[in-house]
């Protein structure tokens, strides 16, 4: 379809496409090929999907068709109303006494259960979508929720796959939660439907994609040990759906985008990445990226694209999907795809990238930091330390990192070559700081943290028995708090103090216990933890960097346990509000990371970098499951001997 004003462009036909007759029904309506494996094929067993079969063709439905029950019999407990989406293998349960988890809640389509503590932590505004998933039993289809949102909950159980009323129901969910977790061109560029087809399943992919985790449950294996995160069946794919549609009908725009459309195909491509981001795809977002500078990246489409507003505004998006790639790719061992250096984030003129709101700069900048800290412990840990591993578990692990940042041995380097390196560390993380100190005198008085005190409550961070109690840093919005715990993080990263720390081989500087002064930036990331509505982090945690990754990073390299286990209560006090996903992260995993790092810190090692080896080739539910090997390369300090070194450790289930 075109855009208001364009001519209806005809689409060639392609007659050179063979498709296949005999396939399952799901891949067919996938437009993928099937492998037709009986009963099920291999695609849909992969990929978790409820595979239709060879037979007769059968309308995909969001619920089995209702069977007649007799009539209740009069009560005085009012009914409680059915999800709005029932999942497709769902059976029904027999009473229980045990109070349903909040996720529990979500799934079965119940309200909210209050405990009284229903406090927004940092007065965020709540009308901007931190509030419940749109998905009430109500009796009515439109309905306003408590927090002030338009909300939208078709009744009818039996919303077919590609019906518009389908399309309806994920295009209000996008509108008012989805939307608001990207930058805000996204959402100008969506007020109403979009008439641009690929932009538009795109945002539909995204929306069912956020709701299939939040939405989502965990089925439990022969042991208590042993657990999986199940994203909801319906909504992911319908989310696999509208990504295929998307993918489809870009490639038809492919050498003919106009004016008119060119930032419907820059917004589009992005938004595909973070889709595939979200499924655990590095190479299929590193594929969205390349085809993107391929098709969009000349300078010609750059003039057009910085002659509008929202030309301006995407082209910041483009970078910031650019930087966070380039950061990722030094999570992964050498197994990767391929090499990302070729993708440049350095293509915004200066007038563009003044700009940026607060965020994106900010997010920006911890990039940058986060990527010269790694820099500097892979040289100090990898290049110049202990190895604990043999040569082929070292350059599975490191190698293609040691490549791409062109880290030689230490033994190929004089001392006063190596000296010379980590004083062009310092100058570079000192201009990281400069850049990080005018961004903060920038900040307006309504992004900036409020602070009070009481007579009761001087210290913020007090320590008690190796129990941790922290006071919330309060701030008036949810999205100040986060962008705060972004520059908190860079300084961090960046902090003269973090390297001093690091390179301390002895434990005399450790002292009694974990204190403001000798953390600063530690505790400013604690506090702003202790602030977060619950809420905010499981809707607005999925597509993005969340305040998870700091703590991890704040949990690692802290020598204090009491750090770890805070962080564990506050992620399990996550986990059961019915968080599952953090930035394509599910908490399953997260978990595993902190079991490990508190095994270790009990130990007396410190952690500065944890990454699994082969996470780039591992299928994606792999990583939902508590039962799965994974192989971690760890960056770490042993206080007792006295050591850095590198090593790569089993992840415990």
């Amino acid at each position: 379809m075109s855009t208001p004003g364009q001519p209806v462009r005809k689409r060639q036909n392609r007659t050179n496409i063979t498709r296949s007759r005999t396939g399952c029904h799901t891949c067919r309506r996938r437009r993928v090929k099937c492998d037709e494996g009986k009963p099920s094929c291999r695609a849909c067993i992969r990929l978790d999907l409820t595979c239709d079969g060879y037979g007769s063709v059968v309308r995909y439905r969001f619920a089995e068709p209702r069977v007649l029950q007799p009539a209740p019999q009069p009560s005085d407990t009012p009914a409680t109303g059915n999800s709005v989406l029932q999942g497709i293998d769902a059976t029904s349960a027999g009473p229980s006494k045990r109070t349903p988890t909040e996720t529990e809640r979500r799934v079965s389509g119940a309200s909210p259960v209050h405990d009284g503590d229903d406090r927004s932590y940092n007065g965020s505004d709540r009308s901007r979508g931190s509030g419940p998933s749109p998905i009430y039993h109500t009796p009515a289809s439109h309905s306003m929720s408590v927090d002030g949102d338009y909300k939208m909950s078709p009744t009818d159980h039996t919303l077919e796959s590609g019906s518009a009323r389908l399309d309806e129901y994920y295009f209000t969910q996008w509108t008012t939660v989805v939307s608001r977790i990207f930058p805000p061109v996204f959402s100008e560029m969506s007020r109403t439907m979009p008439e641009f087809m690929p932009f538009r399943y795109a945002i539909l992919a995204l929306s069912a994609s956020h709701l299939a985790h939040t939405e989502s449950h965990r089925s439990a294996g022969e042991t208590e040990q042993i657990s999986m995160y199940i994203p909801n069946r319906n909504h992911r794919y319908q989310s696999l759906q509208y990504y295929g549609n998307g993918v489809g009908e870009l490639a038809q725009y492919v050498g003919a985008a106009s004016s008119d459309t060119l930032c419907y195909h820059v917004a589009t491509s992005i938004l595909f990445h973070h889709f595939e981001m979200n499924t655990g795809s590095l190479s299929g977002a590193v594929n969205h990226l390349e085809n993107l500078i391929r098709v969009h990246g000349s300078s010609e489409s750059h003039r057009k694209l910085e002659s509008t507003r929202m030309g301006q505004q995407l082209l910041i998006a483009w970078r910031g999907v650019h930087s966070l790639i380039m950061n990722k790719q030094g999570t992964v061992g050498t197994k990767r795809a391929r090499s990302l250096a070729a993708l440049t984030p350095d293509f915004l003129s200066p007038a563009i990238s003044a700009s940026a709101t607060s965020y994106e700069s900010i997010a920006q900048l911890v990039v940058e930091t986060f990527m010269t800290t790694r820099t500097v412990i892979i040289d100090w840990f990898v290049s110049r330390s202990q190895c604990l591993t043999t040569p082929d578990q070292r350059h599975s692990a490191f190698g293609g990192l040691l490549k791409e940042l062109s880290l030689p041995d230490a033994g190929e380097c004089s001392r006063p070559q190596l000296a010379e390196k980590d004083e062009s560390y310092r100058r570079t993380l000192e201009q990281q700081r400069i850049k990080l100190d005018a961004w903060h005198s920038k900040l307006d008085i309504s992004e900036l943290p409020i602070e009070s005190f009481s007579s009761t409550s001087l210290d913020p961070i007090r320590e008690t028995d190796g129990n941790l109690e922290v006071e919330p840093l309060r701030f008036r919005t949810y999205e100040a708090a986060m962008t705060y715990a972004y520059y908190a993080a860079a300084q961090l990263s960046s902090g003269i103090m973090t390297f001093d720390r690091m390179a301390d081989l002895g434990t005399s500087g450790l002292g009694p216990g974990f204190s403001r002064d000798k953390f600063p930036w530690e505790s400013v990331i604690l506090r702003i933890a202790s602030g977060l509505n619950p809420n905010d982090c499981l809707y607005k945690h999925t597509f993005q960097i969340g305040i998870i990754s700091f703590l991890i990073i704040c949990a690692a390299s802290c020598p204090h346990v009491s750090v770890v286990n805070w962080i564990n209560a506050w992620i399990d006090r996550l986990e059961d509000h019915g968080m599952a996903v953090e930035d394509g992260m599910p908490l399953t995993l997260i978990k595993r990371l902190f079991r490990l790092i508190t095994t270790m810190k009990r130990s007396g090692h410190d952690i500065y970098r944890l990454s699994i080896v082969d996470s780039d080739i591992r299928e994606k539910w792999d990583f939902y499951r508590t039962d799965v090997n994974f192989v971690m390369a760890i960056c770490g300090k042993d206080r007792i001997k006295g050591m850095l070194y590198n090593n790569v450790v089993n992840l415990p289930a």
